[in-house]
């Protein structure tokens, strides 16, 4: 059956576009985060170039109930594209079109497989820019949007960056949400068409519900005139407060919280250097970017800035000055990841929750990194307003850390921090994980109720057979 499975999807993709080679199945077989999420081979990998070939695939796997895991750029993690129950990675790196960049609806088409980083250089040429994601320049741009990403460089845009996307089904069957799905529609510029919003029902789960083959998102203004303020605190209390302010007054286009490695990783050349940024900056670090498009502005946006941290009880910084290239650099075509890998396996925690927890959950972190053996000078983190707190005080929060891969006392010791972590947090009460994975919905979904309970039937009805990614969202 294998081999008459395999056959179709040559004749779909081209025969070497479909394999069952075990040497290259394996390739696919875990990310980064593999001490977290056990390795599982595909059984196919599919790779095709086209909507249609797409469609072609998904009814072949739908009719023979094989599961299919939808795979942009491959730059995954906590096990989102493994395949967990074997079946087919559906691989579309090679749909890498950037259908449309129009300046005049400030907006861009593309398909699954364009990175970041091409997206970001096309938009500059036209004086715009795309939401920058805090990933390698080489993920997914439309992935990360689907999926509600982190914006480092313009929290201030928000999370929200999708405004229609062309979907697969899990009959093979085409859906355009939005405006896109209008009677002789003007095309994909509107998030929201008649009814509800199709297209949030899409998002922030990974590849569950279909396969998006073509994604319209949200362009910006691209201001060059920008400038920095990093200001260094030894009170969590007083990072907050300063956060706080500059989102209550709307000052700069984007600003963060972090713990001193955090700032470190960003700036050292090796672990050396990392470790000589303690105590330089104190304990905790905020930044801010202020961008404007004229002169004047900048120095308004300086100023009221200045003036807010000048007020506060920082210990280090404080000052205004240029970005740092390697910095703008990032912000403007996403960042370079060797950094991340200086002092081992990267490893995060995320979850959304009203800012004036930060203390409460920062303390809890930290009783439950020292009560697992890990090293307190490795404990990262940072917090983000997801809306510049103009609403809900609604931040992202962090938990963030570099591990040795190959000890395994290490890695266990994290395994069980991050069970009794997750299990903390929700004790304590917050609004969200950042994302479902396996390792979180396992725990959650008993306390969802209602919730749960329609999400799972609006699942069934759309994918009765269960092919799509299964076991990542409603675990078993």
């Amino acid at each position: 059956m294998v081999d008459n499975i395999l056959k179709h999807f040559k004749d779909i993709v081209g025969s070497e576009r479909a394999t069952t080679d075990d040497a290259i199945l394996l390739t696919y077989a875990r990310d980064q985060q593999w001490p977290f999420v056990p390795p599982r081979k595909p059984d196919y990998i599919v790779r095709p170039t086209t909507t249609t070939e797409v469609q072609q695939v998904i009814r072949i796997a739908n009719r023979h109930k094989i599961p299919v895991v939808p795979y942009a750029q491959g730059v995954n993690v906590r096990g989102l594209c493994i395949a967990e129950q074997g079946g087919i990675i559906l691989d579309m790196r090679d749909m890498n079109q950037i259908l449309e960049v129009n300046e005049d609806m400030m907006t861009a088409v593309i398909e699954p497989g364009v990175r970041t980083v091409d997206l970001a250089v096309a938009c500059r040429e036209k004086g715009l820019r795309p939401a920058i994601a805090g990933c390698p320049g080489v993920a997914s741009a439309g992935a990360n949007y689907m999926l509600r990403g982190l914006y480092h460089h313009m929290w201030k845009d928000g999370i929200e960056h999708v405004l229609g996307m062309e979907i697969v089904l899990p009959n093979g069957n085409l859906l355009h949400t939005g405006s896109w799905g209008f009677p002789n529609t003007l095309g994909p510029y509107c998030r929201y068409g008649i009814g509800p919003d199709m297209t949030g029902l899409f998002q922030n789960q990974p590849g569950t519900m279909g396969v998006f083959t073509k994604l319209a998102t949200k362009l910006y203004p691209k201001h060059d005139i920008a400038d920095w303020v990093v200001a260094g605190y030894d009170d969590i209390s007083d990072l907050v407060k300063v956060i706080k302010e500059l989102g209550k007054k709307d000052i700069g286009a984007s600003c963060m919280g972090m713990h001193w490695l955090g700032y470190a990783m960003l700036f050292a050349g090796n672990i050396k250097d990392v470790f000589e940024f303690k105590d330089t900056m104190g304990e905790y670090v905020l930044w801010a970017v202020l961008e404007a498009e004229t002169e004047e502005d900048i120095i308004a946006e300086e100023e009221k800035c200045e003036k807010i941290v000048r007020a506060s009880n920082y210990v280090a910084g404080g000052e205004i000055f240029p970005i740092p290239e390697d910095i703008d650099n990032e912000f403007t075509y996403p960042r370079i990841v060797s950094q991340w890998f200086r002092l081992g396996n990267y490893y995060a925690v995320p979850f959304f929750a009203p800012i004036d927890m930060t203390k409460t959950y920062y303390e809890a972190t930290m009783k439950l990194w020292l009560k697992h053996n890990l090293d307190p000078d490795l404990c990262g983190w940072f917090i983000a307003p997801m809306d510049y707190l103009h609403h809900g005080q609604a931040v992202y929060f962090e938990v963030e850390t570099f591990y040795d891969s190959s000890d395994d006392e290490e890695r266990e010791n994290l395994k069980r921090f991050t069970d009794d972590f997750n299990k903390k947090m929700m004790e304590i009460g917050m609004f969200s994980w950042f994302r479902p994975n396996p390792g979180n919905m396992g725990l959650t979904l008993p306390g969802l109720g209602n919730y749960a309970n329609l999400w799972k039937q609006i699942k069934d009805d759309i994918d009765p057979n269960d092919i799509m990614n299964p076991g990542k969202v409603f675990v078993i």
